[in-house]
């Protein structure tokens, strides 16, 4: 009976196994498989993970159709499992985010890799698709239809291109390459870049042709300057401005005549509106006065150029580079009728070497006058003249010199009387040694004519007064009346040229049994802006290797301090010492106790800041900083320390550019104490960088800064001085 059954069954299935085409719901079927009706494919949902998928499976579930969910930020396929012949998938995107389809994937089995169709990688936007069809010829699926996709990637997942109207952009923080997989710089391009140009025709004039350029609509990148076959007989034009500036937009003007001018900050004295001064071209930046450093405009000879980048923050364009420039003129410089002439008409000064020059003509340094010099006027010398000739300071004459007053001599220096002047006032006698002569001359210079040479005020033990007749109580007694910049009651110079092993500028020495003995007393008062008591400068020679300014040592047994300071004190540079503390008196008995702390120190310039706060009901805390901190600091390191109460607290967000962290407790309302520390990275910090461990100097290997401490004499000391042993 059932051999009788399966022999029907054959003969049935005969019709349908030679038919060449299959009808449903017809008797005329046109194609393999012709459906007369609703066609209904059920598809499958894959919740997949985030990252990169390197073989999506469609064969434990077969279905045509599959809904793609699970991903919160952008994920990758870059392999489906292999599959038979011609099987076609479909793949919705239903995530939320967008879907990148790698394109043959190295990181991929080859017979799972997929064929994008355009050598990048393929996105699929949420509520896109994409349909693929596996060839077993090739071993790859490949796409063959898309919907809401676009190329969004070139090679990697390194960056994404998004639509703007018409453009694209990338917002990824690495690099673009055309033609190269590695690219070093924002935009790389291996190849040729071709720039695209215009060329603006240049009207012919006898006179300064200001233009401002219009590039806002043409947005070219060279423009070309040619001239209307004016030939030689004309003044060539003035590049004043250059509209459609957008940041970081680079424009080349190559210019075809013969000395196009490239104009500075022409401002509004031109410029038809004050939109137009956005357009204005800036060759070099103001300083801190608010003065421009050197305010050229540039010449282009024919086939000069010159090529400008717009900075959005001052509106303006910058130069980046020149070529065949012939020279430059300096704005507020005219040429004259004669090339070869050039005038100011400016009604200021003219600085050569300086920007704030306070005379018509300022030179800071050195000129020499080749030819003649005509004054007329009076000369002075480190002085306003009141005479033909005025000399503030030393004047050295090295061949004869008269100076006549109401009569005429022929020696080499004579003083005759006249006004103010009463009989000769110094000389330098026979042998070279200094003499005084008692005249009553109204200036008295006294001067050594050798080292050894001295002068004696007074050999009898009484008081030496200058500019007073009576004085306090002191052996030299100065009373100064001096005006004007830097002017000193005294003023000390002492110049060694015999190799001595010490040299003293000014050299105090007191000894008594007084309460107070000052070496130096020094007291400044007035009222101007700034007053100090002592100013100390240490120039040190090209030879020399210490170089202090103020070197002070205190011996002896009664609580010795080489420094006392009442007030506030600041350093500017590295405070470095053996031990730091500070002393206050005791806050329990000030009258009779001190208290000592030490201060906190460590190998890194490290910044402290600590706080108490108290968690939500949800067991957040944010906590504040202060806004510099993100910027003055790096290398944050945290502690933590809950009060009151077991409870565990981490740190839930660490410190972002709003200069906050979060707190997070397992229970709610938790007191803590927080500590943060920090590593300077201000210009400052980042200039002299402290290095925990250095070599000694050459010179001071073998020495010690505190020598006694490891028992060795003080002389061993790197900052030893030897006591001055001459007469007091």
């Amino acid at each position: 009976m059932k051999y009788i059954f399966f022999l029907a069954f054959i003969f049935l299935m005969m019709p349908l196994l030679q038919a060449q085409n299959v009808g449903i719901g017809t008797i005329d079927p046109k194609a393999k498989l012709d459906i007369n009706g609703d066609l209904i494919l059920e598809s499958k949902e894959l919740v997949i993970p985030d990252g990169t998928i390197y073989q999506l499976d469609v064969n434990t579930n077969k279905f045509n159709n599959y809904k793609l969910t699970g991903p919160t930020s952008n994920f990758q396929i870059a392999g489906i499992a292999a599959a038979e012949h011609n099987r076609t998938v479909a793949l919705y995107n239903r995530t939320g985010v967008s879907l990148e389809v790698y394109n043959d994937d190295i990181n991929t089995l080859p017979q799972d890799r997929i064929l994008t169709g355009t050598g990048g990688t393929f996105a699929v936007y949420n509520g896109g698709n994409v349909v693929l069809k596996y060839d077993t010829l090739i071993a790859k699926w490949e796409i063959i239809s898309g919907h809401y996709t676009s190329l969004d990637y070139f090679g990697s997942a390194a960056g994404e291109w998004s639509p703007n109207a018409n453009d694209i952009y990338n917002i990824n923080s690495g690099n673009v390459g055309i033609g190269t997989s590695t690219p070093t710089a924002k935009l790389t391009v291996n190849g040729n870049l071709a720039l695209m140009s215009d060329t603006i025709r240049v009207t012919c004039g006898f006179a300064y042709s200001f233009i401002i350029i219009d590039n806002l609509v043409k947005n070219k990148s060279i423009l070309h300057f040619v001239n209307e076959g004016c030939g030689v007989s004309y003044t060539p034009p003035v590049i004043a401005g250059l509209s459609g500036g957008a940041d970081g937009k680079i424009v080349t003007l190559v210019s075809h005549v013969e000395g196009m001018e490239i104009k500075h900050l022409q401002g509004l004295t031109i410029m038809p509106s004050s939109a137009d001064s956005l357009n204005m071209i800036e060759l070099y930046e103001p300083n801190n006065n608010g003065s421009i450093n050197q305010p050229y405009s540039y010449l282009l000879n024919n086939g000069g150029s010159i090529t400008l980048i717009y900075d959005v923050t001052r509106h303006r364009w910058k130069p980046l580079s020149l070529h065949g420039e012939v020279k430059t003129e300096i704005i507020g410089w005219n040429r004259g009728g004669n090339p070869n002439n050039i005038y100011n008409p400016n009604a200021g000064n003219v600085g050569i070497g300086t920007g704030s020059p306070g005379e018509k003509l300022d030179v800071a340094g050195n000129a020499k006058v080749r030819s003649n010099l005509f004054v007329d006027g009076n000369v002075g010398v480190n002085i306003v003249p009141s005479e033909k000739l005025d000399v503030n300071g030393n004047a050295k004459v090295r061949k004869n010199l008269t100076v006549e007053g109401n009569g005429v001599s022929s020696a080499s220096l004579t003083v005759q009387r006249g006004t103010g002047i009463d009989g000769t006032a110094a000389f330098l006698g026979t042998g070279f040694h200094s003499y005084f002569n008692q005249g009553m001359a109204e200036y008295t210079y006294i001067r050594g004519g050798k080292i050894d040479s001295k002068v004696v005020l007074n050999d009898q033990g009484g008081q030496v007064l200058i500019g007073s007749v009576g004085g306090a109580n002191a052996q030299l007694f100065v009373s100064g009346y001096q005006v004007g910049v830097n002017a000193s009651g005294i003023n000390v110079q002492q110049n060694i040229t015999n190799n001595g092993q010490s040299s003293y500028g000014l050299k105090s020495y007191v000894n008594g049994s007084t309460d107070y003995n000052f070496g130096i007393f020094s007291e400044v008062g007035g009222s101007g802006g700034h007053n100090y008591a002592g100013v100390f400068t240490a120039n040190q020679s090209s030879t020399g290797f210490e170089n202090y300014a103020i070197y002070a040592s205190a011996s002896g047994s009664q609580d010795p301090k080489a420094g006392v300071f009442i007030g506030d004190v600041y350093v500017q540079g590295n405070l470095s010492k053996s031990s730091g503390s500070f002393l206050i008196d005791h806050p329990q008995d000030p009258a009779n106790k001190y208290l000592y702390h030490s201060f906190v120190e460590s190998p890194d310039m490290m910044n402290i800041y600590n706080g108490n706060i108290i968690t939500n009901t949800e067991g957040e805390a944010t906590v504040q900083l202060p806004d510099y901190f993100f910027t003055l600091n790096k290398d944050f390191r945290y502690q933590l320390t809950v009060m009151g109460q077991f409870a565990q607290a981490i740190i839930f967000e660490e410190i972002n550019n709003s200069n906050q962290f979060k707190i997070k407790t397992d229970k709610p309302n938790v007191k803590v104490s927080w500590q943060v520390t920090g590593v300077r990275q201000d210009a400052w910090a980042n200039a002299h960088r402290i290095v925990p461990e250095v070599e000694k100097e050459e010179r001071n290997k073998g020495k010690y800064l505190a020598p006694e401490v490891f028992g060795k004499p003080l002389e061993m000391g790197i900052h030893y001085v030897k006591p001055p042993t001459e007469n007091k």
